[in-house]
């Protein structure tokens, strides 16, 4: 039997080099190196690996490691991938372009920023919920250390 830090170095070649598009594929595909996983396992896998699902051009929607990337990387490592933000008392929407909210989510979580309570990402938007104890112009202040640009997309 392997052991968690073995799983996850499988689960990231996997995803670096195959076209993977869902959890149950990741997990057959894992099953058949002898690897049992079950489904909540290989997303926690995913999450403390840093891989979301993005439209890849010519493939769909498939699972990419975002690191792997540099290109895909620098485009949304700025405000490139943002489309607008805008808040809503406690609340921030931020719209993205196709296939990058996930991994604009998954960066904001990794910073931990005391202003941010969470975030929920889909395909093309995430929700922000940020601490009452802060206001927005601080919030915005923390996410553009995580995402240079971003106080130019927001909406008045």
């Amino acid at each position: 039997m392997i052991d968690k830090t073995e799983r996850q170095r499988i689960i990231r070649s996997l995803i670096s080099r195959e076209n993977v598009q869902s959890q149950e594929e990741l997990q057959a595909k894992v099953g058949e190196l002898g690897i049992k996983a079950t489904q909540a396992t290989l997303s926690r896998d995913l999450r403390e690996l840093g891989i979301v699902k993005r439209h890849v051009p010519g493939k769909g929607y498939s699972y990419v490691v975002a690191n792997d990337d540099p290109g895909r990387m620098a485009a949304t490592s700025g405000a490139g991938g943002i489309d607008s933000i805008e808040f809503l008392g406690t609340f921030c929407v931020i719209r993205t372009r196709p296939g990058y909210a996930n991994f604009i989510a998954s960066l904001i979580d990794a910073a931990s920023l005391r202003e941010v309570a969470g975030t929920i990402a889909g395909d093309d938007t995430l929700l922000l919920i940020s601490r009452p104890l802060y206001k927005n112009t601080q919030v915005l202040d923390s996410l553009g250390s995580v995402i240079p640009g971003i106080e130019e997309k927001i909406i008045a």
